[in-house]
């Protein structure tokens, strides 16, 4: 963040904001809802649709440490559910690009003594992911986080999105079955959205065009029966990006 300093007080107080954003990392706010009771489900009739039934419906392979330090690592992901085997393939090929273009600081035309507080492991900059995993019920859903590393400013979220099954049938449920299930809408994620950012930024006139300033990027089903979003909210002034979770309530 290198913007110049002013002297309005709403704007230094929009600065403190960001930084302490930036520093806490993702903050969060929970959207509770419960699933609807399907009675023409019948447990004792479902079908295993995993691909190789001694694992879970997503594992992990191909890992390893790309710097410790940094905590970051690499890991292709197996969405282990007949019929989902283009998603694991479009989700490797993706990652195998970002560790194809890992940059590091030995190859980089910057004295060294400038990066003596940097140096995680010789990493200058590279973009990574994170998974998450949930299962409730007949829900199993999968969480990807995209990530970009540079030694100065550190690890910013750029991007997430979901998958989630019903492992009953192993069909790969849409926003809008989600929304039918839970018994809720986008508009009502939205509205709740909105209300999260308004209670974390204020009401200082300078940061006003940030309550409508986000995007939705993914749904998913929690350990607990929650349905629960990602959405990303952007600062285009200042290029800042943040991911977080919302749900209703509280836990």
């Amino acid at each position: 963040m290198r913007k110049e300093r002013s002297g309005k007080v709403g704007f230094i107080f929009f600065i403190i904001f960001i930084i302490l954003l930036i520093i806490g990392g993702e903050y969060l706010y929970y959207y509770v809802t419960n699933p609807k009771k399907d009675s023409n489900i019948n447990n004792n009739n479902t079908k295993d649709y995993r691909i190789d039934k001694t694992k879970d419906y997503f594992y992990f392979t191909n890992e390893k440490v790309i710097s410790e330090s940094a905590e970051i690592y690499y890991k292709d992901v197996v969405i282990n559910i007949l019929g989902s085997e283009h998603i694991t393939e479009t989700l490797n090929k993706e990652n195998a690009i970002y560790m194809s273009n890992i940059k590091y600081i030995s190859d980089q035309n910057i004295l060294s003594e400038e990066l003596i507080n940097y140096n995680n492991d010789n990493i200058y900059m590279v973009s990574y992911r994170e998974y998450k995993t949930y299962k409730f019920d007949n829900y199993v859903s999968l969480v990807v986080l995209d990530y970009l590393y540079d030694c100065f400013d550190q690890s910013t979220i750029k991007d997430a999105k979901s998958y989630v099954f019903d492992s009953n049938t192993g069909k790969q449920l849409t926003n809008d079955e989600l929304y039918t299930i839970f018994n809720t809408s986008e508009t009502n994620i939205k509205n709740s959205i909105k209300e999260e950012i308004i209670s974390k930024v204020g009401n200082l006139d300078t940061i006003n065009n940030v309550v409508d300033n986000y995007e939705i990027k993914s749904l998913y089903v929690d350990d607990i029966g929650k349905l629960k979003a990602e959405y990303l909210v952007l600062y285009n002034e200042l290029n800042y990006n943040d991911t977080t979770e919302t749900e209703e309530g509280g836990e």
